[in-house]
């Protein structure tokens, strides 16, 4: 996975295993955190620019939620 090949050529992955917590709620919480900072920003924007593309009210749940289930993959 690309988001972690920093932590690997920096040492900061070895820490991170090293640090007795489980690598399972390691992995969940940079998940969580990228998701954050990119996928919600996307997913609040998404009804304006939609908006802005005369795309129908009726279909902005629908978009919201293919956006916040496609930025989490």
């Amino acid at each position: 996975m690309r988001s972690f090949k920093n932590d690997a050529e920096d040492g900061t992955l070895e820490q991170l295993a090293l640090s007795g917590q489980g690598l399972t709620v390691l992995v969940m919480a940079k998940t969580l955190a990228h998701w954050l900072v990119s996928g919600a920003a996307l997913v609040l924007v998404s009804p304006v620019v939609a908006e802005a593309l005369a795309v129908p009210t009726e279909a902005f749940p629908v978009m919201m939620l293919s956006l916040a289930l496609a930025r989490s993959l």
